[in-house]
């Protein structure tokens, strides 16, 4: 019994925990469960407090008030769960900012993409006061390409084209009653064993297996990406219903590979077709690859990897999360000249 508890302090300390779900009222929505702290340990070392309406807190503080801000979407880099609270994009802009010329709260949740922005958009703009712009990060292309494979998140597809969330999942019975007991007690080592368990089938004696393998998502053959682009920009610019940017983070520049260090060199194709789609949209675009790049070259460190992850690889350390702030802040200031 003592070494089952010793376990389950390890783990309490050094485990990720779990991220239980609640029904909104004021959104109508379901959110992160207010009032926990999620640990993250597996990639970086972070423990994000969450507030009222599943924001982080202070930033739920935020919502409440007359001050201008502006709101950050975006998936699992947006939650940024790997560092503390302070190094998140939009703590380190309030900060340097000093709410001049607007403050920041940032919705972010893991697997997400634009698609399910579109639907969620409206219900924080029910409850979050004087909100200036919203700015959606995007993690390279694939949240915004036609017909990618969301598994249970909205969709956007192309024929016709528009934006589908009969694929939202919602919490489960189990998840809503169980979860916060998991949460509370610390069994998340058991929980996460379980679930582990359930999706190996144990065979004992010699047979023939059949291995599913993961298919990537591709673009449809009756999809013209600058046409589905123009579409996603024009319905997301009406949806934000205030001035629209994305912030456009490069998914492998730079990066670490094979033992050599990758450095995008030269224009991309797809960047610079949705800038041109963005800008005779009246929406603002952000590249940071520049940005990356050179913070890489004058520091030999990179914006993603942590020291128990590989190098240049995963979700934003507090560098790269320090950089879009900081790029955030000269675009907001430039703005309002």
């Amino acid at each position: 019994m003592a070494s089952f508890a010793f376990i389950l302090l390890v783990c309490a300390v050094f485990d990720d925990s779990a991220t239980p779900a609640e029904w909104n009222e004021s959104l109508q929505l379901y959110t992160r469960l207010s009032d926990q702290t999620i640990r993250w340990r597996s990639e970086g070392w972070g423990d994000t407090r969450v507030g009222k309406y599943g924001l982080t807190v202070g930033e739920d503080a935020l919502a409440d008030s007359p001050v201008p801000k502006f709101m950050l979407w975006g998936d699992s880099m947006v939650e940024a769960l790997q560092v503390p609270d302070r190094d998140k994009i939009t703590f380190v802009f309030n900060r340097i900012s000093g709410g001049d010329p607007v403050h920041g709260i940032s919705w972010g949740r893991g697997g997400m993409g634009v698609a399910d922005y579109y639907f969620i958009m409206p219900h924080y703009q029910r409850v979050v006061s004087n909100v200036q712009a919203n700015v959606v990060l995007l993690r390279g292309f694939n949240d915004v390409t036609p017909m990618m494979d969301s598994g249970t998140h909205a969709r956007f597809h192309c024929d016709p084209l528009g934006f589908d969330d009969s694929t939202m999942a919602v919490p489960t019975w189990a998840g809503l009653v169980i979860g916060p007991w998991i949460r509370a007690l610390y069994l998340e080592p058991l929980h996460f064993l379980y679930a582990g368990l359930r999706r190996h089938n144990f065979r004992f004696a010699p047979s023939t297996a059949t291995q599913a393998l993961a298919q990537p998502g591709t673009v449809s053959s009756d999809c013209d990406l600058e046409q589905a682009w123009r579409y996603l920009v024009a319905e997301m610019k009406q949806r934000s219903g205030v001035p629209l940017s994305f912030v456009y983070c490069p998914p492998d520049s730079p990066a670490f590979r094979d033992g050599k260090v990758f450095v995008q060199a030269g224009p991309v194709p797809e960047v610079e077709l949705f800038r041109s789609i963005c800008k005779e949209s009246g929406v603002g675009f952000i590249d940071m690859t520049p940005r990356f790049n050179a913070h890489y070259e004058q520091t030999g460190r990179f914006p993603r990897g942590f020291f128990n992850s590989p190098p240049g690889t995963g979700h934003l350390n507090a560098e790269g999360q320090r950089m879009i702030a900081e790029a955030l802040l000269e675009y907001f200031r430039e703005q309002s000249q």
